[in-house]
């Protein structure tokens, strides 16, 4: 039989396979499956290469370093605040941080918290406009008769009246029978005048608020008038406190009557120094060892105010 040669490389591995297998069976078998092996990996080596060639590059990012955690791992507490001001006031605690924060009037209006902590601030009370143009109480107020007998008007001089029908006070003369209230206006012109009156007090009737008046006492003895303040002295002057002022203290003595810091500052600005200087003086009882407490006080003590005066009831 003749053999036809054989070309290619598929022709020589079939050649090859079909002379070694008619030759002897089972080695042929065995080369057979040899190199079908090769090629089957081969030719899954070559897929595994195109798809990997195939693929975009993956992106690799550098590890983040872990924080270094310090020998002292526990939280650092935040530094508190210094105080201003510290009171005991309304049955709490008031307090005035450096940064201006107040705590403690949050019941407050917002514009009686800005009145309180303006006061902490500077830790003093300043003078009411309302107490402008008002004599101060003195010895220059005395009167007095040719005997050196002296007599002299106590109260109200040189302050705001919150009521409306205020008392009058006067040091009697010695040997007076009688005494005589005598209240003027802004003009001098008579506005009200007393019975005669035996005794060294007289409760006027309402005069009109927000208007400044001037009085004097006179006293009759053996038949004879003795006036105090008699001229060149200045005249003893005083003001009734204005409605709308007197009905904002009515609801803050009814709204905020434990807090004794704000009706101190409310009678202030009233020029209500008398009562003002009873509200501080219980805030320093409550707060003995305060220097704020103490300076509040201090504030309102020079103020000129009459030592009997008490707040409305």
């Amino acid at each position: 039989m003749e053999v036809v040669k054989a070309t290619g490389w598929r022709e020589r591995i079939a050649a090859r396979f079909s002379t070694t297998f008619f030759k002897s069976p089972a080695p042929a078998f065995g080369a057979a499956l040899a190199v079908l092996l090769l090629v089957a990996a081969g030719w899954m080596g070559w897929r595994a290469l195109q798809k990997r060639e195939s693929r975009p590059p993956i992106a690799t990012a550098s590890p983040t370093p872990a924080p270094s955690v310090p020998l002292n791992s526990s939280s650092p507490i935040p530094e508190s605040r210094p105080l201003l001001a510290q009171l005991n006031d309304g049955g709490g605690r008031v307090t005035l941080d450096g940064q201006g924060r107040l705590s403690g009037l949050d019941h407050l209006p917002p514009e009686y918290q800005l009145r309180v902590k303006q006061a902490l601030i500077v830790q003093r009370v300043e003078k009411s406009p309302l107490l402008a143009g008002l004599n101060l109480p003195g010895s220059s107020l005395m009167g007095g008769d040719e005997e050196g007998n002296r007599f002299a008007v106590s109260e109200p001089v040189g302050t705001v009246i919150l009521t409306a029908s205020p008392t009058f006070r006067w040091s009697k003369l010695q040997g007076a029978t009688s005494y005589v209230v005598e209240i003027y206006d802004a003009q001098f012109n008579p506005s009200s005048s007393s019975p005669l009156l035996t005794g060294a007090g007289w409760t006027a009737p309402p005069l009109t608020r927000g208007q400044v008046y001037s009085w004097q006492i006179k006293a009759i003895r053996n038949g004879q008038e003795f006036i105090a303040p008699q001229p060149p002295a200045p005249q003893a002057k005083f003001r009734i406190l204005d409605q709308a002022t007197a009905d904002e203290i009515a609801r803050a003595r009814r709204d905020y009557a434990s807090s004794h810091l704000l009706l101190g500052l409310l009678y202030a600005r009233a020029g209500l120094i008398a009562e003002a200087g009873q509200e501080f003086r219980a805030l320093q009882k409550a707060n003995p060892d305060s220097d704020v407490a103490r300076k509040l006080l201090a504030s309102v003590s020079h103020l000129p105010s009459p030592t009997s005066a008490k707040p409305a009831q």
